[in-house]
């Protein structure tokens, strides 16, 4: 029937998976209650669709598609949004991430250049500063951000949002990037804003 409204096929599918889903955990619930299947009960449908019927099944592929070109698109922009690999492990058994790609969003980059214009030169820099901090710190309130800085001829601060969520399918996402003096570095981590967990100049 679902054919009648121009749905493609993996709509179609995905529904047929669906009532066939819904089947089993019928059949499932009766076994486990002991209750009898009375299919005299049971409504059995028409091959063909009323213009109400097509109308209503046609609104819902509609949205599904809608939905799924957003999806699509929102795949294709975090792919392209990649910039590089971090790996917390490397730094720390307390943190656990479900990815190690890291994502750097157009929004943010103009967020960045807007708010601290200062840094705008070092935005290139991104890669190397991910792949090789001299100094990873994890804010205290927030347990899921770190702060990576690296060294140039000023000290650069990337602040990332880890996903540590296991049932979210998220990238590591760069929010912010300021340049950060000696002595704010050691006044936030006195104060307690965040915990050292990597520097490079710690002896082993």
């Amino acid at each position: 029937m679902l054919k009648q409204t121009g749905a493609e096929a993996s709509y179609i599918k995905m529904k047929q998976n669906s009532l066939s889903n819904t089947r089993n955990e019928y059949l499932s619930f009766l076994g486990k209650t002991g209750r009898t299947r009375i299919t005299g009960n049971e409504w059995i449908g028409s091959s063909s669709l009323s213009t109400k019927s097509k109308q209503k099944a046609t609104t819902s592929y509609q949205n599904w598609k809608v939905k799924e070109n957003k999806k699509k698109k929102q795949e294709e922009l975090v792919q392209k949004s990649i910039i590089g690999k971090f790996d917390i492990s490397k730094y720390t058994s307390s943190i656990k991430t479900t990815t190690k790609d890291v994502v750097l969003f157009e929004e943010r980059i103009n967020h960045i250049k807007e708010r601290h214009p200062e840094v705008e030169n070092y935005i290139k820099d991104v890669s190397k500063i991910i792949k090789n901090p001299d100094l990873v710190l994890q804010e205290t309130k927030r347990d899921s951000t770190i702060w990576l800085i690296k060294t140039f001829d000023k000290n650069v601060k990337v602040t990332m949002k880890l996903n540590t969520a296991s049932d979210k399918n998220l990238k590591n996402s760069i929010i912010q990037m300021q340049l950060m003096r000696d002595s704010e570095i050691n006044r936030n981590i006195k104060n307690g804003k965040v915990t050292k967990i990597f520097d490079k100049n710690d002896k082993k």
